[in-house]
């Protein structure tokens, strides 16, 4: 005031709207107010105009809570700005407003328990795959997603990349749906052949040699879990007779082979796997490939020596292991299903703003386009490289061509991805037991299927 006094224009409701938006105030002539406005997720600024309503006349909201399972990752992905996307969602849904509720992972259960009893949030978000979908969607605890799916203007089935669109429809129903995805790849070098080999063969050939290292990512017991879920599980399991294969001589074998990887010598630092894959000590590399960011740092690495391949598997067909990400569901409890199905379709259409080469691969079509075509050339800044420590920081990138395009493109059309921890828990129990000298491959073997058998036939 003109003598110094202050005088109250309004009060926040919500403080942390304040917090993550205001900038600024200006009084208008009419008595209304103009909000200079920062939009965080955005990193926009904008002038809104602030008209009063009576309280009378303004609608009661429907209250809508968002749990989200475990903690935040390093990569860029709609799911890792929660916070502010729920801030978005709520400035433009006047009708409706979600809460965030966080779960850390080792709290999840209570989570899933939650959902079991009918109670807990509306919508469910898992920054990875941490619950027991197939116990949830059996006992009806997570909505059918494919009815919306069908009903939506904005987003539909269409929309998402039918690779994904195969791997997430269970007995034709969704009862999740990931925002972004990345895959595990395999580099082999160039002069081997093409054909796929069976998991056994692949352990046997990344062994053979003198002085031959071992990527340090692979272990006897991750590379099994690896192979197992992102490739090779249908051989082992019959779902529909809900049964397992495990004790043959097959599976025993792959066991026997995987424990000889234990005996290489592991590589001690990410930096050396380009220079010892060049040299010919190590022969295969994993990876997981999550943006274009990570394809760069492939390319640069292994150029004129090694090739992305998909992983070892009996089918011999080409199989990429899948890894979903930023799941999201909706709690069959919930009495606002229309409006948690609206915020999934926001969150879903956001991804459409994901433009960075190191945002996490999303799952729609059109967008998963332009994030693997890059037709830019010059000096782009690397912030980490798991292959060459000297290929950080500044570096010269050349744009992608349309046969790494092609290649990139291919790769979702042979997707795999098997879901069930508590398998894959007795799978890692049973063949730690046989790693670590303390049963044979045969008794391990047995000890899988028996318990297998059991866990698939309840």
């Amino acid at each position: 005031m003109a003598d110094g006094s202050l005088e109250t224009l309004f009060q926040w409701e919500n403080i942390h709207i304040k917090a993550g938006y205001l900038q600024a105030v200006r009084r208008q002539e009419d008595g209304g107010f103009l909000l200079y406005i920062f939009d965080t997720l955005e990193q926009e600024n904008y002038w809104v105009a602030l008209e009063p309503v009576p309280a009378s006349q303004i609608p009661e909201k429907k209250e809508l809570v968002l749990g989200v399972a475990g903690t935040s990752w390093y990569n860029d992905s709609l799911a890792s700005k929660i916070d502010q996307v729920v801030l978005s969602y709520n400035r433009i849904h006047s009708e409706c407003h979600i809460t965030v509720k966080e779960y850390e992972e080792k709290v999840v259960s209570d989570f899933q328990l939650e959902l079991l009893k009918g109670e807990g949030p509306d919508i469910l978000l898992e920054r990875q795959s941490f619950f027991d979908m197939n116990d949830l969607s059996a006992k009806g605890a997570v909505e059918d997603l494919m009815p919306y799916l069908a009903a939506a203007e904005d987003v539909s089935a269409e929309d998402i990349l039918p690779g994904i669109l195969d791997l997430i429809t269970k007995n034709g129903k969704i009862p999740r749906i990931p925002l972004s995805f990345a895959v595990d790849v395999m580099i082999l070098p160039e002069d081997m052949p093409q054909e796929v080999l069976t998991p056994r063969e692949m352990a046997e050939y990344m062994a053979q040699g003198e002085d031959t290292r071992i990527d340090y990512l692979v272990s006897p017991e991750a590379f099994l879990l690896q192979v197992l879920s992102g490739a090779e599980m249908d051989h082992y399991v019959d779902e529909n007779g809900r049964s397992s294969s495990f004790a043959g001589e097959e599976f025993v074998s792959l066991l026997e082979s995987l424990d000889k990887l234990g005996d290489l010598r592991r590589i001690s630092k990410r930096g050396e796997r380009a220079e010892l894959f060049h040299a010919g000590q190590l022969l295969a590399v994993t990876e997981e490939v999550n943006c274009l960011d990570d394809y760069f740092c492939i390319r640069s690495a292994f150029s004129g020596k090694g090739r992305i391949a998909g992983f070892p598997n009996s089918a011999g067909e080409l199989r990429y292991p899948a890894k979903l990400y930023d799941w999201m569901g909706i709690n069959s409890a919930s009495e606002h299903k229309e409006e948690a199905w609206s915020f999934i379709a926001f969150c879903l259409s956001y991804t459409n703003r994901s433009d960075n080469v190191a945002d996490r691969f999303v799952v729609l079509k059109d967008k998963f386009e332009q994030q693997i075509r890059y037709d830019k050339s010059g000096s782009y800044f690397i912030w980490r490289n798991d292959y060459d420590e000297n290929f950080e920081g500044w570096q010269e990138i050349a744009s992608v061509t349309p046969e790494e395009t092609g290649l990139l493109r291919e790769i979702t059309e042979h997707l795999y991805f098997y879901e069930n921890k508590s398998l894959f828990q007795i799978i890692n129990e049973e063949a730690a037991a046989f790693f670590d000298g303390n049963i044979s491959s045969q008794e391990a073997a047995e000890r899988i299927q028996n318990r297998a058998n059991l866990l698939l036939g309840e």
